[in-house]
C-alpha cells in the first residue's frame, strides 16, 4: 500500500474532505476563526480517525487580553483572535462518538488528539 500525505493550507471550510481522510490537525486554527462549531463540524463530517487540536488556554487573563486586543483591532481593522471553550470543544466531539486520546497542556496552548471510539 501507497503512503500518501496530503498538506492543504487555506480556507479549511472552503476545502472539499474526501473520505479516505485518517486525519485531521486544527493546529492553532480555532484561535483565529470565530465559527468553533462549524469547524469541528466540518472536521467530523468524514470521520477521521484522529483530529487534532491546538488552541488557547481558556483563562481569565487570556480572554481579557483578548478583549484588548479586539478592541484595538476593531479601531484599526486588523486580525481578531478567539478564545474558545475547552468544555465545549470537548463536549462537542464527545457527542459524535470521539474520545480524547491525549492532552497537552503547556503556558498558553492546549493540544489535544480525539480518536474516533
Amino acid at each position: 500500500m501507497e503512503d500518501r500525505v496530503k498538506h492543504h493550507r487555506g480556507s479549511f471550510l472552503e476545502y472539499d474532505l474526501d473520505e479516505s481522510i485518517d486525519a485531521i490537525s486544527l493546529h492553532r486554527v480555532l484561535c483565529c476563526h470565530p465559527d468553533r462549531e462549524g469547524m469541528l463540524e466540518k472536521a467530523m463530517s468524514v470521520k477521521p480517525k484522529a483530529i487534532t487540536l491546538t488552541v488557547p488556554r481558556d483563562w481569565l487573563i487570556f480572554r481579557l487580553l483578548v478583549k484588548v486586543i479586539n478592541f484595538l483591532a476593531n479601531k484599526f481593522n486588523k486580525f481578531s483572535p478567539y478564545i474558545h471553550s475547552q468544555k465545549n470543544i470537548d463536549k462537542q466531539l464527545l457527542s459524535q462518538g470521539y474520545r480524547i486520546e491525549n492532552r497537552h497542556k503547556g503556558l498558553a496552548w492546549v493540544t489535544t488528539t480525539y480518536s474516533l471510539s
